[in-house]
């Protein structure tokens, strides 16, 4: 095979393989519009702790918002001190504020739903 044939079909292949990424990223909404669809997805901190969204648990909202508690589990690092972390994964990155919970650090969420 000659050297340029290997290099296109190399190429080729890896944007057939770069596409389930792309699909999964467009498949699910961001963090905070479907924190449920991030269930067991790892995030990292500034100072390299992971975490993993362990559980959402959807609150009683009203008709023109949504709430949910989202509860993390730590994988690697410290316990995150409490107040505002960048939580970043390979498809987004969200500033939440975390707090101790009973089980590893929580966030809450507070959203507006469309057309309030």
């Amino acid at each position: 095979m000659k050297r340029r044939d290997f290099l296109v079909r190399s190429a080729g292949a890896a944007l057939l393989g770069a596409v389930p990424f792309g699909v999964v990223r467009a498949a699910r909404g961001t963090l905070l519009d479907d924190p449920a669809a991030w269930i067991g997805a790892e995030f990292r901190l500034a100072d390299g702790t992971r975490l993993e969204l362990a559980d959402v648990e959807q609150l009683a909202g009203g008709r023109h918002s949504a709430q949910a508690r989202l509860q993390f589990r730590t994988v690697a690092g410290p316990a995150p001190a409490e107040g505002i972390h960048t939580l970043a994964s390979a498809w987004c990155e969200e500033p939440l504020f975390l707090q101790a919970g009973r089980e590893g650090p929580v966030a809450c969420i507070n959203r507006l739903r469309a057309g309030a």
